[in-house]
């Protein structure tokens, strides 16, 4: 089962907002979650031996061992996986938007 959601709907509703179609962004944001999350319950199951990330950096997943101490085995999921993405986050609905977003603000206040 293939991601539902491309980049480039990202990118468009990323548009959106900057261009101040504020509404038209939300529905279609809303819309892109919905079929995300109906994506990570299916393809993204945590269980007890296992937990969805995608991790942005080698660095990010050696914190969240040392700091979380999960002993559940964790699956990166990213570019190369068939998975879904959310960066340093467990694999949810909404974070793939809000993930983006957190760059694209962090971008536009001079920050990596």
């Amino acid at each position: 089962m293939d991601m539902p959601i491309a980049a480039h709907d990202i990118d468009y509703a990323e548009d959106l907002l900057a261009e101040g179609e504020l509404e038209t962004a939300r529905v279609l944001l809303e819309e892109l979650a919905a079929e995300a999350g109906e994506y990570a319950d299916t393809a993204c199951i945590a269980t007890d031996a296992r937990q969805w990330f995608s991790f942005a950096s080698p660095f990010e997943r050696l914190a969240y061992r040392r700091v979380e101490r999960d002993p559940r085995e964790l699956t990166q999921l990213g570019p190369r996986s068939t998975g879904c993405t959310r960066p340093s986050h467990t694999c949810t609905s909404k974070g793939r938007v809000r993930a983006r977003a957190m760059r694209s603000s962090r971008r536009f206040a001079g920050t990596p």
